[in-house]
């Protein structure tokens, strides 16, 4: 700090694209951060965490994918955007790999989207996960799915 100040603050927290010296566009509201589309680095979509096929949604075989290009170190919770426009097959989203597939009876997982059989079901669901480590797990068996970070909330 600077040579007279006593007294400091932290009040939140910007996020650059990756492997750029350039501000993503966000708005803060309080503890919560979104990213704008239209705005700075964030022009063409919001920034995409996985898509396509990886895993397992019955057995389940979860894949994990680092959140730290999305959401800083002091997020608490992370905002999501999942995509898709699917007849059959699924996504599963958790914050640990100890849930359930999309079948379960118990352990179901948060988040979970199945095909409707003949019509495209094509939805975006929002939803928040309370992150448990720098990692959320996914798995879709099909490759239309897309897994977006919309925003966070931060842990001031």
């Amino acid at each position: 700090m600077p040579s007279g100040y006593t007294y400091k603050s932290r009040i939140g927290w910007v996020r650059t694209a990756p492997a750029l010296a350039q501000l993503m566009g966000t708005w803060q509201l309080g503890r919560r951060i979104q990213y704008v589309l239209g705005l700075a680095q964030t022009t063409t979509s919001l920034p995409v965490i996985a898509s396509g096929l990886s895993g397992n949604i019955a057995t389940p075989v979860w894949t994990a994918f680092s959140i730290l290009n999305f959401v800083p170190p002091t997020a608490s919770e992370i905002h999501l955007a999942v995509a898709t426009g699917i007849t059959t097959g699924g996504i599963i989203v958790a914050p640990n790999n100890n849930y359930g597939g999309n079948g379960a009876a118990v352990n179901m997982p948060p988040i979970m989207m199945n095909g409707g059989g003949t019509i495209a079901m094509n939805q975006t669901i929002l939803a928040t996960l309370l992150l448990e480590s720098t990692n959320i797990y996914y798995a879709t068996s099909t490759a239309l799915p897309v897994l977006q970070a919309m925003g966070w909330t931060d842990n001031l």
